[in-house]
């Protein structure tokens, strides 16, 4: 078992309050100070496909269950049949298929086309800043029962564009043959994630925001054979600051190389 825990915050500063740390490796168990109450964890799934011709394999990766994503007041978007989310460190954003990221962005935009504009070079879609405290929360539904991980506009937009231009921090994204969602570092900057290898699982727990440490339940070997599923996240709060695109890979943070072979370790 090993876990992660990335930092909110872009002030990586050895002489402020907040962690000067760009994020923390825990191997073999967890830090209480990294996150806060408990942890709702997930089984993982026979990966989708591999890169052999697309078949499926019985083999795993880090790899849970997508229900839906849903909009707080507004809609549910049911995800496509078999989508299965890939909880990957070595990502730095969000990605859905491409069906699930237009219904997204229709209903964050109230139907209107203008308030997010593709950037075709990069891939991703940006936005005025002067609408990031306006947007909603949006849940990510996992596992079969849909346990809902609340994000926040300050998660799910970011500080980085030009011309006083916001990037949305999830992108679409169909890898051949498969239903595929990935949980970025965006994502594991909000929920601390257990990778638990001897129960074939993966926890979260909302993260310490970096500045304040947290007061976490401790994950006993009892809870972790249990596997509570857990009621999932539904309150969320902003971010302590601005979050710039390229804060997963600031400060003193781990090789990501390193974390990216993990959460892709086939199992």
């Amino acid at each position: 078992m090993f876990s992660v825990w990335l930092n909110q915050s872009t002030h990586f500063s050895t002489t402020s309050a907040n962690d000067p740390n760009g994020g923390k490796l825990v191997i073999g168990g967890t830090d209480t100070s990294l996150y806060n109450g408990t942890f709702s964890f997930l089984p993982i799934l026979p990966r989708p496909y591999n890169t052999d011709g697309g078949q499926f394999s019985p083999s795993y990766f880090w790899t849970v269950a997508g229900k839906s994503i849903s909009i707080r007041g507004g809609i549910n978007i049911p995800a496509g049949s078999g989508t299965q989310v890939l909880v990957d460190t070595g990502t730095t954003l969000m990605t859905v298929d491409p069906d699930t990221f237009k219904n997204l962005i229709t209903a964050l935009s109230n139907n209107t086309a203008s308030v997010f504009i593709p950037d075709s070079s990069r891939g991703i879609y940006a936005c005025s800043c002067e609408l990031r405290s306006t947007l909603p929360d949006i849940f990510i539904n996992l596992g079969a029962n849909g346990i809902p991980f609340v994000l926040t506009s300050t998660d799910y937009i970011m500080v980085g564009g030009s011309s006083g231009q916001c990037l949305l921090a999830i992108m679409p994204l169909k890898p051949s043959g498969a239903n595929l969602w990935i949980l970025g570092a965006r994502f594991i900057q909000r929920y601390y994630t257990v990778f638990d290898f001897a129960n074939a699982q993966v926890g979260f727990a909302v993260a310490a925001d970096g500045r304040i440490p947290g007061n976490g339940q401790p994950l006993t070997a009892g809870d972790l054979a249990a596997g509570n599923s857990g009621t999932g996240f539904t309150v969320g709060s902003k971010r302590p600051s601005s979050a710039a695109i390229s804060v997963a890979l600031c400060g003193h943070l781990f090789s990501f190389w390193f974390l990216f072979f993990l959460s892709f370790w086939d199992i």
